[in-house]
């Protein structure tokens, strides 16, 4: 854990950060609650998020086994659409969890450092869903 060159081509899991309503921090407003989760997403609307990661994947692409983008959404119904875009390459979403959508990426569509990701309830019987969790699986071989 001391040498973070050590840890590059290890398997890893990113997270966008989740504070808690009741979290001192956020309380004592020593750490920003702008751009992490949980977010209402409203129906036909659009919430951006950055996504950090640390490992060059594009560049590691030819030792990635999978990698794989979830995104759990509270109030998800099996007949709502939501689009998710990961640095602007739509993804084909599948529902992985009653309230989750999964996606494998190709390691060529991420970037060293933050990921601009946008996920659109572009219809759905909710006036909103809640994105909860997002979190990238990256397995080497």
């Amino acid at each position: 854990m001391g040498d973070p060159k050590g840890l590059v081509g290890k398997d890893k899991l990113y997270c966008i950060e989740n504070l808690h309503y009741d979290d001192n921090c956020y309380l004592f407003k020593s750490v920003p609650r702008e751009g992490r989760l949980p977010v209402t997403i409203e129906s036909g609307e659009s919430v951006t998020r950055n996504l950090p990661v640390a490992d060059d994947i594009a560049g590691l692409a030819e030792r990635v086994q999978s990698l794989n983008l979830r995104v759990y959404l509270e109030g998800l119904q099996p007949s709502d659409e939501v689009e998710v875009k990961l640095n602007g390459t739509t993804l084909d979403t599948k529902p992985e969890h009653p309230l989750r959508l999964s996606s494998q990426v190709s390691p060529s569509v991420m970037k060293q450092g933050p990921n601009n990701l946008v996920v659109t309830f572009t219809s759905g019987k909710a006036e909103s869903l809640v994105m909860r969790s997002v979190e990238l699986t990256v397995d080497y071989k």
